[in-house]
């Protein structure tokens, strides 16, 4: 895999690889409000489009595959990368006219990533110490696990396509990551590794040849225009920030003075700030909706605060038509809904919640609650063990329980 011709497919010799680090990081994540978010360098007014790609790619994973392990999540991304690759040209050896390879290499999946060849050229990782990875980073060995992870996947894409199309289909349908592998590759046990290790190591050397295939597509490159405030910046930072460094927040109470300079009335920093502090957000979101009628945000977070239920009610509502598009509004409306004289009313909301969100153990749990008021007992239990595989809190998994008591006969 890493001979001589692959390094010079991407026009650099071995050791020149090996000498570069052309890794780039970005990140892609859910802001609090269930927004799903890609933050990425831009250098001279430009991104690189692999890069792009890979974040793309992680968020096409949590819609296909529900909770994917991570090497899972980064060998795939890394994998779909290629496809945004830029031409790349590979020149024949001087002084022949004999034809090894394509003379110019762009947009292919099975290609291996140029950020990633100096990473597996310098910094092996056992097959079985990636497999157990928890997914956090090493800051003094940069994606050194992304290049295993890749090197893992196109291994299975290449030698086993049949068992990682099973391996797949298990994680799409909500299969205990550990179980979906031991089903999927009996032959390969993560805790005794070295089966898996040595035909890695041999196909990392590149003993075994592989395929690469071209795929194109039309992009949709439609997006909107609006102003951004200066306090939405800081949100996107808080956001961003927040998802690196859930459990350390010193941080947070300056960045929110800050935000809150710069507009008192923003509502997620309102929001944040009284969450943060222990009190009620509700007076000052109602000012809120009054300045910035038209910000969703400020209505989610107003039903949030909201004790009158009819009141919660309208801000649902007008949160949903404000952003039909946010699965935290759907399902908060959802919930509502249901607690009324006609639960079918919910119904709608709720699946477009799990739609938006297949990856959030809320929309999960609320669609699984007005599943079983509406007697549909397998969609309920279904929904329920989706909800608890996802990490849904105590709170919700007990309301849930309640609901779903009438089902209890069908959830054995």
């Amino acid at each position: 895999m890493l001979s001589d011709d692959l390094f010079e497919a991407y026009g650099v010799n071995r050791k020149g690889a090996c000498d570069r680090d052309l890794y780039v990081s970005a990140n892609y994540f859910v802001s609090r409000l269930g927004e799903p978010t890609i933050v990425l360098p831009v250098a001279v007014g430009r991104v690189i489009p692999e890069v792009v790609a890979h974040e793309i790619a992680h968020h096409l994973a949590s819609v296909l595959f529900v909770r994917p392990p991570p090497w899972f999540r980064e060998g795939f991304a890394s994998f779909i990368q290629t496809l945004g690759g830029e031409p790349l040209e590979n020149p024949p050896p001087t002084g022949t006219h004999i034809r090894t390879g394509e003379r110019v290499i762009e947009g292919a999946v099975g290609l291996i990533p140029p950020g990633l060849m100096a990473v597996l050229c310098r910094d092996h990782v056992a097959a079985g110490e990636a497999l157990t990875w928890n997914g956090e980073e090493d800051p003094n060995r940069p994606a050194r696990y992304h290049a295993q992870s890749w090197l893992l996947y196109h291994f299975l894409w290449n030698e086993h396509p049949k068992k990682l199309t099973e391996l797949q289909r298990r994680l799409a349908n909500a299969e205990d990551p550990d179980l979906a592998w031991r089903q999927a590759f009996p032959e390969y046990d993560p805790k005794r590794p070295g089966a898996l290790n040595r035909e890695l190591l041999r196909y990392e050397m590149g003993t075994h040849g592989y395929l690469y295939y071209r795929r194109s597509g039309e992009a949709d490159t439609r997006y909107s225009e609006s102003v951004l405030q200066p306090s939405d910046v800081h949100i996107l930072l808080l956001d961003a920030r927040y998802s690196a460094q859930p459990q350390k927040l010193e941080w947070l109470e300056p960045e929110l003075t800050k935000l809150l300079e710069e507009e008192p009335l923003q509502a997620v920093g309102i929001s944040w700030r009284a969450e943060f502090e222990g009190t009620s957000p509700q007076s000052l979101l109602r000012k809120a909706v009054e300045k910035f009628p038209g910000d969703w945000r400020a209505w989610l977070l107003l039903g949030r605060a909201e004790e009158d239920p009819d009141k919660k009610l309208v801000a649902y509502q007008t949160a949903v038509k404000l952003n039909p598009d946010s699965a935290l509004a759907q399902s908060d409306l959802a919930s509502v809904l249901a607690n009324g004289p006609n639960p079918w009313d919910a119904l709608r909301n709720a699946r477009r919640a799990v739609e938006l969100a297949p990856w959030d153990a809320r929309a999960a749990s609320t669609l699984a609650r007005v599943n079983a008021l509406l007697n549909a007992c397998e969609g309920a239990v279904e929904m329920r063990r989706r909800a608890v595989f996802l990490g849904v809190d105590a709170d919700l998994q007990r309301q849930m329980d309640e609901v779903l008591a009438g089902c209890a006969p069908s959830r054995n």
